[in-house]
């Protein structure tokens, strides 16, 4: 569930349609970013999801002009000429590169983000848990896409991971909802309402059962309290010295131990109210003490 739900994602970035030229070379630059490239003399894209890959592919062949070429060549891209041009359409020193500026419109920011999560990213089924994180090399990749993120008004965290590899993630729902907006996975978005909706019911029906049993616990102790009481009286010699109306509601209850407050009130003569009765009950165990 957790991979699908990520490669599900993935494809509905896919999917959406990016406009400018401008944009299509920061989706890119993204996806370059998130391959991870150990050296800058090589480019390998590795990705379980064909739609990624396709995708891949086609950026490269609309920005390089290839477009007769078969996909797979541009999965490994090892010829420096070519890696040469294609850093060059692309305005960055290499594919290591993380300090050259994302210019353009104002959308070029958001179509790197886009492009990043498709070859580093993933998220979380959300009915597990919430989390989403970018996996990325090295300490200046998660500096440079803190500062992205940060800039388009989110609030990464940021871990080190293994061998080198640092985790840029997000860990509330409130976060992955926004990220989800910005990465333009609307039927995630909803998958997640939907399940964030029934998980805040369930642990409110649970938060009330909760509630509930904590009160008849304390129901139950109070009972208790005030059979004692009763019980104390009774083999007291005193009972004779209780007020009249306390008495006749001693009687009651140790007739009828069962019966809720209301029920008792009601057999009152005249009856009573039910505070009336706890009042009662609380003077009848306050008698006891003394005793």
């Amino acid at each position: 569930m957790y991979e699908s739900f990520s490669q599900d994602v993935k494809n509905e970035i896919v999917s959406s349609h990016v406009k400018n030229k401008c944009c299509k070379k920061a989706f890119l630059r993204g996806m370059i970013f998130g391959t991870n490239p150990s050296d800058e003399t090589a480019l390998y894209l590795e990705s379980e999801n064909p739609s990624v890959v396709m995708h891949y592919a086609k950026l490269i062949k609309e920005i390089t002009g290839r477009r007769k070429e078969n996909d797979i060549s541009f999965t490994a891209i090892t010829d420096s000429d070519r890696l040469n041009e294609l850093c060059t359409l692309l305005e960055i020193d290499g594919v290591n590169a993380t300090d050259a500026p994302i210019s353009g419109c104002d959308e070029c920011i958001r179509a790197f983000v886009r492009g990043a999560f498709l070859t580093c990213g993933t998220v979380t089924y959300p009915e597990n848990s919430y989390h989403m994180e970018f996996l990325v090399r090295g300490s200046e990749r998660a500096e440079m896409l803190m500062s992205l993120l940060d800039e388009m008004g989110t609030n990464p965290k940021l871990i080190e991971r293994r061998s080198g590899f640092y985790g840029v993630y997000f860990k509330d729902s409130e976060s992955v909802l926004d990220m989800f907006g910005i990465l333009g996975a609307n039927k995630a978005t909803f998958k997640m309402l939907d399940v964030k909706m029934y998980k805040d019911f369930r642990n409110n029906i649970n938060r009330l059962n909760n509630c509930e049993m904590a009160n008849m616990g304390k129901t139950a102790a109070a009972y208790e309290t005030t059979m004692r009481a009763i019980e104390k009286i009774i083999a007291s010699d005193k009972l004779d010295t209780l007020p009249d109306e306390l008495k006749a509601t001693l009687d009651l209850r140790a007739a009828f131990p069962s019966a809720t407050l209301k029920e008792l009130a009601e057999m009152h003569t005249p009856p009573i109210t039910k505070s009336g009765v706890n009042h009662r009950l609380k003077k009848i165990e306050q008698f006891a003490e003394k005793l």
